[in-house]
């Protein structure tokens, strides 16, 4: 994979997050856009049981099922299997799994032209947050926004 750009997208006044989605979605489609399946992200977080507390992130993405990425406070990342999640149950003593925390983002994945573009809702538990784009390329070379500008109106 090249490039991958993230981008929070603004919800115009008087429009619920749902409806912002969908106006993305027909722009995309509109574009040209090839719906290719559906994203998730998720992030769990860990907290120390001990001073001074300290988090752990962990990440799963179903773009890559089998693994699963922790990301310390410090900025340090590490990738692992699945198995990363068994052995963070088992150091319970140490850290749990802070309630109510996951985050996610899920939504549609298209192809246009040589772009990836993902438009997923964002939630904390059951509470919509805000809504994600990622872009990527699929070739490695940069481009900016401006080359890929979707126009919501």
């Amino acid at each position: 994979m090249g490039v991958v750009c993230v981008y929070q997208w603004p919800i115009p006044e008087g429009k619920s997050g749902q409806q912002s989605v969908e106006i993305l979605l027909k722009r995309l489609q509109e574009l040209g856009a090839i719906k290719t399946g559906t994203f998730c992200v998720d992030c769990e977080t860990y907290q120390s049981n001990f001073a001074p507390i300290k988090n752990v992130y962990l990440l799963h993405n179903t773009e890559v099922p089998t693994t699963t990425f922790a990301v310390l406070e410090n900025g340090l990342t590490l990738v692992a299997d699945n198995l990363l999640d068994i052995f963070m149950l088992k150091l319970k003593g140490a850290y749990n799994i802070k309630g109510n925390a996951k985050i996610e983002s899920k939504g549609q994945r298209f192809e246009l032209v040589d772009f990836i573009v993902k438009v997923g809702s964002v939630s904390i538990g059951p509470s919509f947050r805000g809504i994600l784009v990622e872009v990527s390329r699929l070739h490695k070379c940069a481009f900016s926004r401006e080359e890929f500008h979707i126009n919501a109106c």
